[in-house]
C-alpha cells in the first residue's frame, strides 16, 4: 500500500516536468467531508439512541491526452470513516471501500481512441451514466462510485448519439456446486441511443436495450440467466412546465439448476415527474412524482420482481436512502427555492408502499436483523403494503473557488409493513447530515 501511495505522489510531482511535448496532462478532483447523525437508526424502541460518524473522501483524476485522437484517464479515491483507521490503533478498522480505510482505490482507469470524426472507443474501468440514471448511474454520492469494466463504442451522428457497450459485470471464479460451470460470470451487452435535434420542449430522449447473460451455480446464484432490459426516457420543459417519464421492461429466462426449474422473467417499472418553475419568484420549483415497479408473487415458475440494476440510488426514493427500488411504489411532492444566486433550499415529502404485499422490500439502511439477513427481500413477515413516509429539508450554499456546504434534516416514519414485522420497526428514524466539499 505504501508503495502505491509513493508512486501516486511521485506521479503528481513529475506531471508536466517529464511529459513528452506532444502529451498534455491535467489534474482534477474533489475533497468532501460529511457528518451524519442517525437518531434511532434501527427504528426499534429501546434500541441504540444514535450513531454519529465523520466520513471523508478524496478523489484525484489524472487525464493524459496525446493529440486529438488518444486519451487516457486514471481516477484514484481514498475514503475513510474517522476513528476506524488502522493507524489510530483500532484492532477492528472500519470498511468503506472493501478493504480498509488506508486503501487508495483505482476507481477509474480507461483509454479512449477516436478513429474518425464520428466514431470513438473507450475501454477499461469506466463510469456509465445513461439518461436520467434509472438504469445506469455512476452513483457519485456513494463513497466509492459505481464502475464498470468493458468496452464502449460511441457513434456521434446528426440525429443521435449511439453507444454500444460490452461489460464484464462479475467474474465468480470456478464453481462446482450443482451442474459444473467452468467459467461462471455475468456479462452485459447494450445499446443506448440519445436522440438529437428534437423539438425545443424535449431535452432528453433515450432508448436503451441491455442483454444480460449470467451463468453461475455458487451461493446466491440461480443458474443460467438470459434476460433483456428495455428502457425509454423522455424529459424536458415547455412554458415553465417540467416533465420526465421513464418506462422499463425486463423479460427473459432463468434456469435454476438447484431445483431444477425454468423461471420466466416478467417485470416492469415506470417513473414519472411533473413540475412547474417560476424563475422570477426566487427560482421557485414545485414538482410531483410517482414511481412503481413490480414485485414477486412467489410463483415457482415466474419472477416478476423488478431488478434495479445500477440506478441512481440517492436521487430516487428519498434522500435518507432508507428503501430502494424493487417491489416499490411511492409518490412524492417537492419544492425548492433560491433566495440568492448561491443559496438553494428545499423540502420534499414521500409516501412509500409495497407494490406486491406478499413480497419483501429493498431495505437499504434500516439496521435490523431482518434487513441485514436479506437486504434485497427484507421484512417479508407481513403482507401489509404500507412501508412508511419520509420528509427531507435541505439547504446548500456555493462559494467562489468551488467550495460548497450543505445541510439536511430527514425523518422516516414507519408504516404497517415495518411495524407489524418480526423486528417491529415502529419508531421514527431521524438523520442530520452536513457536508462540505471542494472541487478543483
Amino acid at each position: 500500500m505504501k508503495r502505491l501511495v509513493l508512486l501516486a505522489a511521485a506521479l503528481g510531482v513529475t506531471v508536466g516536468a517529464n511529459a513528452a511535448d506532444d502529451v498534455e496532462l491535467k489534474h482534477s478532483g474533489e475533497f468532501r467531508l460529511r457528518y451524519l447523525n442517525d437518531m434511532n437508526p434501527t427504528g426499534v424502541d429501546n434500541a441504540s439512541d444514535s450513531a454519529a460518524d465523520f466520513q471523508h473522501r478524496f478523489k484525484w483524476n489524472i487525464t493524459a491526452r496525446k493529440g486529438e485522437n488518444l486519451q487516457a484517464f486514471l481516477g484514484l479515491i481514498h475514503g475513510a470513516s474517522w476513528g476506524n483507521d488502522v493507524n489510530a490503533g483500532n484492532t477492528n478498522p472500519g470498511v468503506i471501500d472493501g478493504s480498509s480505510d488506508d486503501s487508495l482505490t483505482v476507481n477509474r482507469a480507461w483509454g479512449w481512441w477516436k478513429t474518425s470524426d464520428a466514431l470513438s472507443w473507450k475501454f477499461g474501468r469506466m463510469g456509465l451514466e445513461i439518461a436520467d440514471g434509472s438504469f445506469f448511474s455512476e452513483n457519485d454520492w456513494l463513497d466509492i462510485p459505481t464502475a464498470h469494466e468493458g468496452v464502449m463504442g460511441m457513434w456521434d451522428m446528426d440525429f443521435a448519439k449511439v453507444s454500444l457497450f460490452g461489460l464484464k459485470a462479475a467474474e465468480f471464479g470456478y464453481q462446482t456446486v450443482g451442474a459444473r460451470t467452468p467459467d461462471p460470470e455475468r456479462n452485459l451487452y447494450g445499446i443506448s441511443v440519445d436522440l438529437k435535434n428534437m423539438p425545443e420542449a424535449i431535452k432528453m430522449a433515450n432508448l436503451l436495450f441491455v442483454q444480460e447473460n449470467r451463468d453461475e451455480t455458487g451461493p446466491g446464484g440461480a443458474g443460467a440467466t438470459n434476460a433483456q432490459n428495455i428502457g425509454l426516457t423522455v424529459g424536458g420543459d415547455t412554458m415553465n412546465i417540467l416533465y420526465k417519464a421513464t418506462l422499463g421492461f425486463q423479460t427473459g429466462k432463468i434456469k435454476d439448476r438447484s431445483t431444477p426449474v425454468n423461471i420466466d422473467l416478467n417485470a416492469s417499472m415506470y417513473d414519472l415527474m411533473l413540475g412547474y418553475a417560476m424563475p422570477d419568484v426566487m427560482g421557485l420549483k414545485i414538482t410531483a412524482g410517482y414511481h412503481s415497479d413490480t414485485g414477486d408473487k412467489a410463483s415457482a415458475t415466474k419472477n416478476e420482481r423488478w431488478d434495479p440494476m445500477y440506478y441512481d440510488v440517492h436521487n430516487y426514493a428519498g434522500l435518507m436512502d432508507v428503501v430502494g427500488w424493487g417491489n416499490l411504489t411511492y409518490w412524492n411532492v417537492a419544492a425548492s427555492l433560491m433566495p440568492t444566486d448561491t443559496i438553494e433550499t428545499g423540502l420534499a415529502y414521500y409516501m412509500f408502499s409495497k407494490t406486491e404485499g406478499g413480497d419483501g422490500i429493498n431495505a437499504l439502511s434500516i439496521q435490523s436483523a431482518a434487513a441485514a439477513a436479506a437486504p434485497a427481500r427484507g421484512f417479508t413477515g407481513t403482507t401489509d403494503k404500507e412501508i412508511g413516509s419520509e420528509i427531507d429539508v435541505w439547504a446548500n450554499k456555493s462559494y467562489e473557488g468551488g467550495f460548497k456546504i450543505g445541510a439536511r434534516y430527514g425523518a422516516f416514519m414507519p408504516g404497517k409493513t415495518l411495524k407489524n414485522s418480526a423486528t417491529k420497526v415502529d419508531q421514527t428514524i431521524s438523520q442530520v447530515f452536513l457536508q462540505a466539499s471542494m472541487g478543483f
